[in-house]
Parts: C-alpha cells; structure tokens; sequence
C-alpha cells in the first residue's frame, strides 16, 4: 500500500488553556496484491512491491486533536483517520486505512520536564 497526502490543517483557540485543531487530507492512494515468493530478501521484496500493477484511487480523511492545560500540566488527545478510507485492489480486495487514537501529557516543573504518550 502507498499514500500521499495534501494537508489542510486549522487551529483554534477556544480559552486561554484549551484549543482544537483539525486536518482535512486529501489521499491519494494505491495498493497491489501478490502472493509472492517468501524465501526473497526484504530487499527484493519491496523492489517486487514496487513493480506491482496498483489501482490508484483518490479519497479524503480527517484528523482532528485537541490541547488542554496550562504552563505546568499539559495533555492532549489526537483521533487519525477519521473517515477511514478504504483502497480497493484490482483483484476486487480492499484494505481500510483504520482510526488511531494518541493521548499525551506533560508535566513541567522548576527543574524538569515530563512528558509521556500512549496510543489507544
């Protein structure tokens, strides 16, 4: 599967400590199947994906995230694929681009920062 991507992305401040903000893509994407030969490299094989016969395919998608805290705590939360766009092959098979989920925090102090994130 391959994808390129046109971006479009906004943010707004809706408090002095929160804001959301959004992406609406354009994907441009294709994908071939092939049953392969599995003793070949890694190396050969993706030269042999490369030469796949694709169905390109045109589709939209949006992600969308938002931001809450201040200058000591800060966490936020960002939803990918949204639409879930799904490819379809030219022997009739599909795959879906699935949703991701990312959460994340920081916590800053005098003397540190701490930050962690996690996906859902």
């Amino acid at each position: 599967m391959t994808t390129h991507n046109v971006a479009l992305t906004g943010v707004q401040l809706l408090s002095e400590h929160m804001s959301v903000g959004s992406t609406i893509r354009y994907v441009y994407g294709s994908y071939g199947v092939d049953s392969g030969a599995p003793a070949l490299p890694t190396n050969a094989w993706l030269d042999h994906a490369a030469g796949l016969e694709q169905n390109g395919q045109h589709k939209a998608d949006l992600d969308v995230g938002i931001k809450v805290g201040g200058q000591t705590v800060q966490v936020g939360f960002v939803a990918r694929n949204l639409l879930q766009p799904t490819l379809t092959g030219l022997d009739g098979s599909s795959i879906r681009i699935d949703r991701r989920f990312r959460a994340g925090g920081s916590l800053s102090t005098r003397w540190s920062v701490h930050r962690g994130e996690t996906s859902i």
